[in-house]
């Protein structure tokens, strides 16, 4: 897989437990021509930044934030 620097297009994670919330938004920043990955919950972030892939953003549905495991994973 190329590295972000190496990517024509920005990537944005998408997270969030409503399935359609995150694919509404994947597709409006497709639209956009910008590389949308739709993630359940913050510990899919967590492994994908351990795979190597680095995020320009970052869009989180706000629910997440109510868990606290959620929060310490996004702090680190």
């Amino acid at each position: 897989m190329a590295s972000h620097s190496q990517r024509s297009m920005p990537i944005v994670f998408v997270v969030s437990p409503d399935w359609t919330l995150r694919a509404m938004v994947r597709a409006e920043l497709r639209e956009a021509h910008i590389e949308a990955l739709g993630m359940e919950t913050t510990r899919d972030v967590v492994e994908a930044l351990a795979r190597g892939i680095m995020p320009s953003l970052i869009v989180l549905d706000g629910v997440e934030l109510e868990n606290p495991a959620a929060r310490e994973a996004l702090e680190n």
